[in-house]
């Protein structure tokens, strides 16, 4: 069926085959004839049918989960938006934010499990990688739970990031630009304000680098961007509004992570045999799937 092919090629087994035949020493490139020549193990219609459902479950929750995020982001950024987006007092960025510029050195600390922040892992999956800290070949920004990051590459692009720094060690890269807010309760309406497109604009209208790939926005010019500055209870009202809302975007983006762990875990052993997909108790996983 269409639905084993696909998991048949997004299989760690495939990868591996297509690497192995890759051809180019500089840029290696998957070989086409090799891969035509790819044996496909075809198990029985009915072990394809369960796998397939397997798979496709948790696939269709991770995708369920990021299309919630996205409403939950819009729902904020409208709020937002409609109370504070034009005609009201303003403060330079300054005032409220701080650019932290603290980094930490990864080839320091080589047998260690670092939460890395990156370009690659927000395009891919909007998840940070947990890798060994040996993995990671350049100086990175350190960053806690309070961090707003937004990437200064290519700011025609929105990379916005709210940090869950569920270890001891989270960092990102330095591509981003990492703010702190000088009251901490107030994360969520400062984030909502970095997230605008307000902000966006304003960073696209300060950038270096010619058109192309390699565009930068320049954090210092940041600093005088022209926050909004309701009054003290209206920060603490949106706050009150967005709080549960980030908060249940992060613990989505939490179980994403598990659901491709365990995507990922089990695609392999199911595929070789070592777990009989007929077998398997769908239970645990549709009760750990089911939707609210």
């Amino acid at each position: 069926t269409p639905s084993f092919l696909f998991w048949t090629l997004n299989s760690d087994e495939f990868f591996a085959y297509v690497t192995k035949t890759a051809k180019g020493t500089k840029m290696p490139r998957g070989d086409k004839r090799a891969i035509m020549e790819y044996a496909v193990q075809v198990p029985l219609e009915d072990e394809q049918r369960s796998l397939c459902q397997i798979m496709n479950s948790l696939q269709e929750k991770i995708a369920l989960n990021n299309r919630t995020n996205d409403y939950l982001e819009e729902l904020v950024s409208a709020r937002f938006a409609a109370a504070f987006g034009s005609n009201r007092p303003t403060t330079k960025l300054e005032n409220v934010l701080r650019i932290s510029t603290r980094s930490a050195k990864p080839q320091d600390h080589p047998n260690e499990i670092w939460e890395h922040y990156s370009i690659p892992a927000f395009d891919e999956s909007h998840r940070p990688v947990m890798e060994f800290a040996s993995n990671i070949k350049s100086n990175k920004y350190i960053v806690g739970k309070s961090s707003i990051l937004i990437s200064k590459l290519n700011p025609s692009v929105k990379r916005f990031w709210l940090p869950a720094c569920l270890t001891k060690h989270s960092v990102c890269s330095t591509e981003f630009i990492v703010y702190e807010p000088i009251a901490p309760n107030r994360k969520s309406f400062y984030a909502a304000a970095i997230s605008s497109d307000t902000f966006q604009n304003y960073l696209l209208a300060h950038v270096t680098g010619s058109t192309g790939s390699r565009q930068r926005a320049q954090p210092k010019s940041t600093l005088d961007y022209p926050m909004p500055n309701p009054g003290k209870a209206e920060i603490e009202d949106f706050c009150l509004f967005a709080d549960p809302i980030y908060a249940q975007i992060e613990e989505n983006e939490h179980e994403s992570a598990s659901l491709t762990q365990l995507r990922d875990t089990l695609l392999p052993k199911l595929m070789s045999g070592e777990i009989d997909v007929i077998k398997t108790d769908l239970t645990q996983l549709n009760n750990h799937l089911s939707v609210d």
